[in-house]
């Protein structure tokens, strides 16, 4: 009807009979239908009415309310219906022209043929001239994926969607958006600001410190390796001449320093040989150096700067020298030119500057690099995060299956997302269910306590009706009770308050409690357990668990059946189960059961607002148990399965 009919305006239930008003707006919207629609409904939450607005709705009133709102409300929403704006149909950007109810797309008049993609790419460039179109826009707006592939799609579309808009044209169409998205998704500035970047330069900062170091050693420890080489020679040279002059006397010294001094000795060498009154005898010095003073001292060192002959006036050698006096007074100097020195410190300066200045450069790249690529995931999260902060409860963090620590990290978040999610639905079922579960014993309460003032009124007695109303009110305490239980036990409120326990005890009791119901019923009762079972837990509210499953068992196991409560002890766990022959439960639903005020069909008109099995769950995860629910064939059987707390730990 709401799809064939006209109308002026919609009101509709959220709550229709068989079916959600959600569907019926997401059918109106896919037939192009724009009449304005006003959802009405007692689902008041937040998360219901952004629902309900996106999947169609034009307003939201929440029951119950004023008619004269109503009214108002449907008024606003004619006056907008028949305003006189227009939805824009038609884009133009320079010379570039798109239509969107022809589907055309031309240029200077030229058509251009667009793919379905294509046209709804160019659509949203140009719904937003002028505007900053981000990736992440374009992705959520053309392609409706509310994630970031961190590939160049987006990059490939424009491309390709600016060479069909450019092709046989000269100049980009004016004011042409599609380079806007050509922006960067990191920013360079962001890169820099990273703490991977800055330890990155930490490293470099170190690692050319250690180079330098290395380096300084290496060339300290080869100079003095030659500069100790040189002076032996000198020294060895020093004292054959010495000897060549002890034996075979000037003239054989004379000989033997001209030919080394010669054109056929050792460029590298110097000799000097002088006479008392220091006058050159022999050598390729011209004269005595001044550095040498009078040639007295024989164990001094001295470096002479030396020009070669040949090499120009500004080619400077420094030679490593030393005197020796002569048996007569005469003077000789022998010396080494340290060349090969100097020409060894010039590589190893310039080995060392090539070496950081690489190392710096390669340092800063990878630096850019890794910290890319590590801001990339962090504006990851970040992205994720701003959508759950948001509301979207159902986001996660990618987790890429590298194993690394950003992916340990979003895994440990996303446990914990689920957890809080988890959470947060049975807050609201809890909510939900609590406001539906109490209205009964309320509404009995009120019609009870009406009742008693008018037989009151009459001087009738109204003991019976008051014991009614003493049970309700007690039926909603224990509602309260079980909730609070259930609250305290899922918080780890209650996980202080732990203590060494007797489990068989507590099993033992609770089946002397509820003897006499089973009996009553015509039910059989055995417990089956050890003599003692210590364990570490909370008397209280293992009492209550106990409790809770013979109580189900017994209500639920016809006469004539039978209800066993057992303990058996193995040398890492210890299990707990009651088993019936009632019913039991489907498969399907034996993991349902497990929530807050869950009932199943066939147990909705008996006592109780089902928190005695999420009761159960709560204490076991308080615990650190598992909780099975299995077939008996014919029945139930529920086990509680403990294990020690170093096992627990373990797997946690």
């Amino acid at each position: 009807m709401a799809l064939s009919g006209a109308y002026d305006a919609l009101v509709i239930d959220r709550m229709l009979p068989g079916m959600d008003g959600l569907s019926v707006i997401e059918a109106l919207r896919s037939e192009g239908k724009t009449v304005p629609v006003l959802i009405l409904s007692a689902l008041s939450q937040v998360d219901d009415r952004v629902r309900g607005l996106k999947a169609g709705g034009d307003d939201y009133l929440t029951k119950p309310f004023a008619f004269s709102e109503l009214e108002a409300r449907l008024e606003a929403l004619l006056r907008r219906g028949h305003g006189d704006d227009k939805m824009q149909t038609r884009f133009a950007a320079g010379d570039l022209e798109l239509d969107i109810l022809g589907r055309r797309v031309t240029r200077g008049g030229k058509a251009i043929p667009l793919q379905p993609r294509e046209f709804k790419l160019l659509e949203f460039l140009m719904r937003h001239q002028g505007q900053v179109v981000t990736r992440t826009m374009l992705l959520e707006g053309v392609w409706d994926y509310h994630f970031y592939p961190q590939t160049n799609v987006i990059d490939v579309h424009i491309s390709r969607l600016r060479g069909k808009i450019d092709k046989g044209f000269d100049t980009p169409p004016c004011c042409t958006p599609c380079a806007v998205p050509a922006t960067r998704s990191v920013r360079l500035a962001n890169v820099f600001l990273t703490s991977a970047f800055r330890l990155t330069l930490m490293y470099l900062a170190l690692f050319c410190v250690s180079v330098l170091v290395l380096l300084a050693f290496i060339y300290w420890s080869t100079v003095a390796v030659i500069e100790r080489q040189t002076e032996e020679t000198i020294q060895s040279e020093i004292r054959g001449l010495a000897e060549q002059y002890r034996l075979q006397g000037m003239p054989r010294l004379l000989a033997i320093v001209r030919e080394r001094s010669g054109p056929s000795g050792d460029p590298n060498n110097a000799y000097l040989l002088t006479g008392p009154d220091l006058v050159p005898l022999a050598g390729n010095l011209d004269g005595w150096p001044r550095q040498a003073g009078a040639g007295t001292n024989d164990e001094e060192w001295i470096d002479i700067p030396l020009s070669r002959g040949g090499e120009g006036p500004d080619t400077v050698h420094m030679v490593r020298a030393r005197t020796f006096t002569l048996t007569g007074g005469f003077r000789l100097l022998v010396g080494r030119d340290t060349r090969q020195r100097e020409a060894f410190r010039q590589t190893v300066v310039q080995a060392l500057g090539w070496s950081v200045a690489g190392m710096v450069l390669l340092g800063l790249v990878g630096g850019l690099l890794i910290s890319r690529g590590m801001l990339t995931r962090v504006d990851g999260i970040a992205r994720t995060a701003n959508r759950i902060v948001s509301g979207d409860l159902s986001r996660r963090l990618d987790v890429r299956g590298s194993g690394d620590e950003f992916d340990r990290l979003a895994q440990s978040l996303n446990e914990m997302l689920d957890r809080i999610d988890r959470l947060m639905t049975g807050m609201r079922l809890a909510t939900d269910s609590l406001a539906h579960d109490l209205r009964g014993p309320l509404t009995r309460l009120k019609s009870r306590i009406e009742l008693a003032l008018r037989d009151a009124g009459r001087g009738e007695g109204n003991d019976a009706v008051l014991e009614a109303i003493l049970d309700d009110a007690d039926a909603a305490l224990a509602m309260f009770d079980s909730l609070l239980r259930i609250a305290l036990a899922e918080g780890g409120a209650r996980a202080g308050e732990m203590g060494p326990v007797d489990l068989s005890a507590l099993a033992r009791d609770g089946a002397e409690l509820y003897e006499p119901v089973a009996d009553e019923k015509g039910v059989a009762l055995t417990v089956a357990a050890p003599e003692a079972v210590p364990m570490n837990g909370h008397a209280e509210l293992l009492a209550q668990a106990v409790a809770n499953l013979l109580d189900n068992a017994i209500k639920y196991t016809p006469a004539g059946g039978t209800v066993t409560l057992s303990i058996a002890c193995a040398t890492q766990e210890t299990r707990l189960c009651v088993a019936d022959t009632g019913p039991g439960i489907p498969a399907a639903d034996r993991a349902r059961v497990l929530e807050r005020f869950v009932q199943l069909d066939s147990s909705r008109g008996g006592p109780g607002a089902g928190l005695g099995l999420s009761l159960v769950a709560a204490v076991a995860r308080l615990h650190g148990a598992r909780v099975a629910l299995e077939d008996n064939d014919p029945g139930l059987r529920v086990t509680l399965t403990f294990r020690p707390p170093t096992d627990r730990a373990a797997s946690a």
